[in-house]
């Protein structure tokens, strides 16, 4: 199966192993990547497992931090040094998801969700993601960006959390993007590589409270703004940096998983909802 799926990629690198692809200089294996392995984007759909069969999933695997993905394994790893995970809150936003319909018709937007989560699951989600001053596309966006990216990593981080081991963050700065008042996907990174310049009050002091976190878990180990140093507390990042001890929008992700997990995929999702 993995020497289908990869035949493509071996054969535009000019290689019929994976020694080959060892021995291959980093610039031609990455222009070797199939321009489909590129360009999928996330979408409600793939929560139902019935769509994303054409996505091309990448392993990584660091033999030295992280050896398994499983929390209690995680758990039990002695990693020498603390560790920092973390994402934008809109981290999956994609032009393909943005064109997908008009995300200011009400009703456009509720049948999009009744019919990939099912009525009751649908009217949970809207529960917890509709907030005064959003509309349907950052809840949307907000909804896939949490099921695919932020919540697994947070399953991840919190195997640490016990040892003290992990800081987990969510930048929640909203700022306009080309797909619209979003938060700029990749906004950690650029802000801490001054790859950007700030742009008004708001992205001058979020940009000031990410960097001086970063050099300062450089320089000790720890974040800055962390009470009492103790790691275990999930940071959101805006023009000001504030705690929780649970990021509530998983609870409800991870609890799909579950039932997913436990029925079989054809069971309609109102059906689902029912054994809650």
């Amino acid at each position: 199966m993995a020497d289908e799926l990869n035949r493509e990629y071996l054969e535009q690198a000019g290689c019929r192993s994976s020694k080959c692809l060892y021995d291959t200089p980093p610039e031609e294996v990455l222009e070797s990547v199939p321009n489909e392995w590129r360009t999928f984007h996330h979408d409600l759909t793939s929560i139902t497992g019935t769509d994303n069969q054409n996505d091309h999933e990448w392993i990584v695997f660091d033999e030295t931090i992280v050896k398994s993905a499983n929390k209690h394994e995680a758990r039990s790893e002695q990693s020498p040094v603390r560790i920092v995970m973390g994402s934008s809150m809109h981290i999956d936003a994609s032009s393909e998801l943005r064109s997908l319909q008009d995300w200011n018709d009400t009703g456009q937007f509720r049948e999009y969700l009744d019919k990939r989560l099912g009525p009751y699951l649908a009217s949970e989600a809207l529960r917890l993601y509709f907030r005064p001053g959003t509309n349907h596309w950052q809840q949307t966006v907000s909804m896939i960006s949490d099921y695919k990216t932020i919540c697994p990593l947070l399953k991840l981080a919190s195997g640490f959390f016990s040892s003290d081991a992990a800081y987990f963050y969510v930048v929640t700065n909203v700022n306009r993007t080309p797909l619209g008042n979003l938060v700029p996907q990749h906004s950690d990174i650029t802000a801490i590589l001054s790859t950007l310049s700030p742009r008004g009050y708001k992205e001058k002091r979020f940009t000031d409270n990410i960097v001086k976190m970063f050099y300062s878990f450089v320089e000790t180990g720890y974040l800055s703004s962390t009470p009492s140093r103790t790691p275990q507390k999930i940071l959101l990042i805006d023009t000001k940096v504030t705690f929780t001890d649970s990021y509530v929008r998983c609870d409800f992700w991870n609890r799909l998983r579950l039932l997913k997990m436990s029925q079989n995929k054809s069971q309609d999702f109102d059906e689902l909802s029912e054994i809650q």
